[in-house]
């Protein structure tokens, strides 16, 4: 606060005599008080004392004057000092406060003050303030223990309540420190708190109550103390208020709570994060840490080999002997893949049946494939459950780091290579598993297909789940062969990209989509009818493309709205950015201010987070069928199906279930809020014409 403007003008009052008769007689009897009388103008500004103002402060009046009194008041006190004289104006006279003011030789008294506003008066023209010297006092109710209830109260307490000198000496404690640590608190008391604590935190906690002793307010650490036996210990949680200044406590005032149910919860919850909570074994989360982690050691340790397995049989073993079987099943595989792996694998459960091994040190290629079937023949030997035994098998995939591996590419490709174990096993057609020349003859067979507009598009329809009235389609591309083969999407699509024909294959499937739904919205079919079309990453990566949508949209005349784009978060994050530095949220902004809906594929399959859905400005969440298939069975299925719904609502974003093929998982979305859904149960991937009659008007069908 600022002196007065004109400080000579005090000092020079205060220089004349003081008066004399009815003035001078006031005066005496104003010095005779036991009180101090200090007046104050509005600031806060000392401009007279009296009384016993000089022996409480123990500093001279006059050299005090034109100073601020708030100087003197205690920090954690200035607050309520100042609401004070804020509000004194409005009374006759002021409430009485307690607080702390600091003397001529820097110790701290307790002061009670009441003041008055005589600021409209001419003579005094200010707040006159009474304080009186309650230090005393409150030592003698300390020391006459008016407090008996309180230090009942206090020494029953389930807490710790302690009271430690400035040096971090033990001055009182409560009975509570024996009760939950077994000491005597006569033996505690005179004794560093130090002491008690864990040797290894010692330095920390020392380190703690010295910051205690700087700061006001409440400072709060935790440590561990020895229980008498030796044999125990006990978390707890240190409030700490400083009160050195406080001329009758002078100490630090501590509570401490037993900590332990928390410590124990905090443990598991943790636990729970980074494993899975059937098996025991680490989850996604923990698994892709220690991938990250070897990765930046592989220089020193060689390469990192993944193993990627996923049993097979294993849903028979659900469906005709329970769930709890099943499980048991799950936890025996668990065991037995630890036993195989070597002391410093990371064994994981991704989930459902599939299962991960991460080594490292696997010097040869041959040494890889023995892990694998040394895998699959553990996992082939029966397993012994209530329910009676059974035999599962297991496919395994590999895959091994280079310099260009990442956690996720690494998981990505081992699990390519399980599938195309599986495939292999099945006799199914892959690309992958064709020699190089036939798959540089399937793709020139691919390239003349697109020329002639072989290929085909089926649609799948989506249903409002409330009356499974058709509100749109998927459009899923097809090769009809002239050898009359017809290739799904799987046998071919690889080598598209590889043969650098995916843009063309996009190109080729929405304009086809386009078409199909001009036609349908010509012959009468519902404005709001809309098509899905799946964009590729190469699409991503193309700078024409979404001026491809808008020449498209425009030659049918089909709104934006009524289209959407639908795209795996994997494939938007791996993309890497071409020529022009294209990136995939740039592609996707430019669609979405097109007014085209975008939506994210195969939500929930573990790429999928609240980071990337904003950054990608996505309309709809396509929740996985491997999820929507278990729901009704697997209590961890349901729960991820209502955990994205709930998260699609709280974004306000639209949800649709993929995969859905019986009546009861239909019941179950939409008694978890979902609206629309596909799959087998409403229809498989057909040719447009299949869906006429239920989109088109009677008159409008062709015959």
């Amino acid at each position: 606060m600022e002196a007065p403007a004109d400080p000579s003008a005090v000092t020079n009052a205060e220089s004349t005599p003081r008066a004399t008769g009815a003035v001078g007689n006031a005066r005496r009897l104003l010095e005779s008080l036991p009180d101090a009388v200090f007046v104050i103008d509005g600031e806060g500004i000392l401009v007279d004392a009296g009384g016993a103002a000089e022996r409480i402060l123990g500093w001279a009046v006059e050299e005090w004057i034109g100073r601020s009194v708030f100087e003197v008041v205690h920090p954690d006190d200035l607050d309520m000092a100042l609401v004070s004289l804020d509000s004194v104006g409005g009374k006759d006279v002021g409430s009485p406060i307690d607080i702390r003011i600091r003397t001529a030789d820097g110790s701290w008294r307790y002061v009670e003050i009441v003041g008055a506003s005589y600021l409209d008066d001419a003579e005094i023209n200010g707040i006159v303030v009474v304080a009186r010297d309650m230090t005393e006092r409150r030592r003698f109710e300390v020391a006459a223990n008016d407090g008996d209830l309180l230090s009942i109260l206090v020494h029953n307490s389930a807490a710790i309540t302690m009271l430690v000198d400035g040096d971090g000496s033990v001055r009182s404690v409560s009975g509570a420190f024996a009760r939950l640590l077994g000491h005597d608190p006569e033996l505690v008391v005179g004794r560093p708190l130090i002491h008690w604590v864990m040797e290894a935190q010692r330095t920390r906690v020392a380190a703690a109550l010295v910051d205690a002793c700087r700061r006001t307010g409440i400072s709060t650490f935790e440590a561990t103390l020895h229980h008498r036996d030796g044999a125990r210990s006990l978390p707890l949680e240190f409030n700490v208020v400083n009160l050195l200044d406080d001329p009758v406590v002078h100490g630090l005032v501590i509570t401490a709570y037993d900590i332990s149910p928390l410590r124990e919860a905090r443990d598991s919850l943790e636990f729970l994060a980074t494993h899975d909570p059937l098996t025991q074994l680490a989850n996604r989360s923990l698994l892709v840490e220690r991938l990250e982690t070897a990765l930046t050691h592989v220089p020193d340790r060689g390469i990192l080999t993944v193993f990627f397995l996923d049993l097979d049989r294993f849903k028979p073993v659900n469906d005709l002997l329970g769930h709890e079987a099943g499980d048991h099943l799950l936890c025996e595989v668990a065991q037995r893949l630890e036993q195989v792996a070597r002391g410093g694998d990371t064994v994981a459960r991704l989930g459902g049946d599939e299962f991960v091994v991460v080594a490292e040190g696997v010097t040869s290629l041959a040494t890889a494939q023995a892990i694998s079937r040394r895998i699959e023949t553990s996992i082939a030997e029966p397993y012994h459950l209530a329910a009676g035994s059974v035999s599962v098998f297991a496919s395994v995939g590999f895959a091994r780091s280079d310099e260009s591996s990442t956690a996720d590419s690494l998981l990505a490709d081992a699990d390519g290579a399980m599938y195309l174990v599986k495939a292999e096993r099945r006799g199914e057609i892959r690309p992958q598993l064709l020699p190089v020349t036939e798959r540089r003859a399937l793709a020139e067979a691919l390239a003349i297909a697109l020329a002639e507009d072989q290929l085909r598009v089926h649609y799948q329809p989506v249903v409002d789940l409330t009356d499974q009235h058709i509100v749109g389609f998927e459009a899923l591309v097809r090769w009809q062969r002239p050898d009359g083969k017809l290739l799904m999407p799987g046998d071919f699509l690889t080598v598209a990209e590889e043969a650098g024909l995916g843009l063309l294959l996009g190109r080729t499937v929405l304009e086809h989509a386009c078409a199909q739904l001009h036609s349908w919205r010509a012959r009468g079919a519902d404005e709001n009818l809309s098509i899905a079309v799946n964009m590729s990453s190469a699409q991503l990566g193309d700078a024409e493309f979404p001026s491809i949508v808008r020449q498209l949209l425009n030659t049918h005349g089909i709104p934006p709205s009524r289209i959407c784009l639908e795209i795996t978060e994997r494939d938007a994050l791996e993309r890497v950015a071409g020529a022009t530095g294209r990136t995939s949220s740039a592609c996707l902004a430019d669609l979405h201010a097109l007014g085209i809906e975008l939506a994210i594929d195969d939500f929930g399959t573990g790429y999928s987070s609240l980071t990337h859905l904003r950054e990608f400005s996505v309309d709809v969440l396509k929740i996985d069928q491997s999820f929507v298939s278990g729901m009704c069975e697997r209590t961890s299925d349901a729960g991820i199906v209502r955990a994205v719904i709930g998260l699609a609502q709280a974004m306000e974003l639209g949800a649709i279930a993929e995969g859905v093929e019986r009546p009861e998982q239909a019941a179950a979305l939409r008694a978890t809020g979902c609206t629309r859904a596909q799959g087998y149960l409403f229809g498989r991937p057909a040719p447009a014409e299949t869906f006429d009659s239920a989109i088109l008007p009677a008159h409008a069908i062709a015959r």
